[in-house]
């Protein structure tokens, strides 16, 4: 499982690391712009934060949940994090499987 990963060094854009496994060597997570030509942040509810939360999902799960659901991650993962940003793989499947449940499907 993947552990998505960061330490928040001030402004300005961070960088989010990927480790696939607990032995393999991480990787930056790629920014797909949408919001924050700056790049990721996180701990507040801004563009970066937006882009952080989209783009964990892009890597996680499908497009079409992603798009979905980013809004709502972002204020429920991303926007709340502190200095150091640690969601584990299985914590984002579990969120989106609640998610989902019922018809929750919009992103508010």
């Amino acid at each position: 499982m993947k552990i998505y990963s960061g330490t928040n060094t001030g402004p300005g854009p961070q960088i989010i690391w990927v480790r696939p496994e607990l032995m393999a060597k991480p990787y930056r997570l790629r920014h797909f712009v949408k919001h924050s030509p700056d790049g990721f942040q996180w701990g507040y509810g801004g563009s970066g934060p937006a882009d952080a939360a989209r783009c964990i999902l892009l890597d996680c799960v499908d497009v079409c949940t992603a798009e979905r659901l980013y809004i709502r991650f972002k204020n429920e993962f991303i926007g709340t994090a502190g200095t150091e940003l640690h969601i584990p793989e299985a914590a984002i499947h579990e969120w989106v499987a609640n998610q989902t449940k019922g018809g929750l499907n919009d992103q508010s």
